[in-house]
């Protein structure tokens, strides 16, 4: 799942020391409800990874490029693309020349925040279209 052991346990709502027990095999039965729980972790695991698969084997480079498209910004201007996605332009420098690349779930935060500006961009586009028809 990409988690430590710490963040598991606290997934499970478990103590530490308890949940290294159950991973390590030195309890024979777990409780059901934290059955339950670790597999809707698993599910959710998932359904984030799924989320992920265009993201897969690409730059963060081509990954931004396509968001300034989708977002109607030209793809040299950092800044008004770090704005709108509510990230500093020297972080969004770092990701273009390969230094950092943000956490998996920065991504698909990222992504639906993309979204989410395409959205309102194709909504006034139809708008406008609609306004224009009329007259």
């Amino acid at each position: 799942l990409g988690v430590s052991m710490m963040e598991m346990a606290s997934n499970l709502n478990l103590q530490y020391v308890t949940y290294c027990s159950y991973e390590y095999g030195k309890v024979l039965h777990v409780n059901e409800e934290i059955l339950n729980r670790a597999q809707e972790l698993l599910v959710a695991d998932r359904d984030r990874l799924k989320a992920l698969e265009p993201f897969a084997g690409r730059t963060m480079q081509q990954i931004v490029k396509n968001w300034c498209l989708r977002m109607d910004i030209p793809f040299g201007n950092i800044t008004e693309f770090a704005n709108q996605i509510g990230v500093n332009k020297s972080t969004v420098s770092r990701w273009l020349s390969g230094e950092i690349k943000p956490q998996p779930q920065q991504i698909l935060r990222y992504e639906a925040i993309v979204t989410n500006v395409e959205r309102l961009l194709n909504n006034a586009r139809a708008r406008v279209l609609e306004k224009q028809a009329a007259n």
